[in-house]
């Protein structure tokens, strides 16, 4: 089971470290998007505890996801790519704790209120938390789900805390 988990803007994943084991409360998530500036992540509360600049070969960014007309008209996710495409989406892995995983997954809408405060007040831990988010599907068939992907990271980090595994947010309809 990874260990690590990435989150894009609307993109989340679990990560597992290239050399060193990161403990199991924290994970990686690809950010892309709004999620890569500080101040919305600040006013989302996120508060990770490192971020690597890295890229998701073989996967490409849509605009898939109806937003709000007139203001947002479309979110971003990320899909597989076409086989042989060379394409690849870019961001920032963000190491976050359970308290952050829970916040981004409410924001994200991955999970709704109910289920975040039910997580919450057990306190589950972080890997029953992402595995429920795996787990979950949009009532209406559109929306965010978390899959795991590889990452690349674009450099080493000094005592080898670089993610190779991550978990994303990825259109529901866009997975084969």
């Amino acid at each position: 089971r990874p260990c690590h988990t990435l989150l894009p803007s609307i993109v989340l994943t679990t990560c597992q470290a290239a050399t060193m084991v990161t403990p199991p409360e924290l994970a990686w998530n690809l950010a892309f998007g709004a999620n890569m500036d500080a101040g919305t992540r600040a006013r989302r509360g996120l508060r990770p505890r490192a971020m690597i600049p890295a890229y998701v070969p073989g996967w490409e960014l849509t605009f898939s996801l109806a937003g709000v007309p007139f203001l947002e008209p479309a979110f971003a996710a990320v899909r597989p790519a076409l086989p042989g495409s060379g394409v690849s989406v870019h961001g920032v892995c963000l190491q976050l704790d359970r308290k952050g995983w829970l916040r981004l997954l409410q924001t994200e809408g991955v999970l709704d209120g109910a289920a975040a405060v039910r997580l919450q007040s057990q306190q589950a831990c972080l890997q029953d938390i992402l595995a429920e988010a795996q787990a979950r599907r949009p009532s209406k068939g559109r929306g965010y789900r978390l899959q795991e992907v590889h990452v690349e990271p674009y450099t080493a980090v000094a005592g080898g805390n670089s993610p190779s595994r991550a978990y994303v947010l990825t259109d529901i309809d866009g997975i084969s």
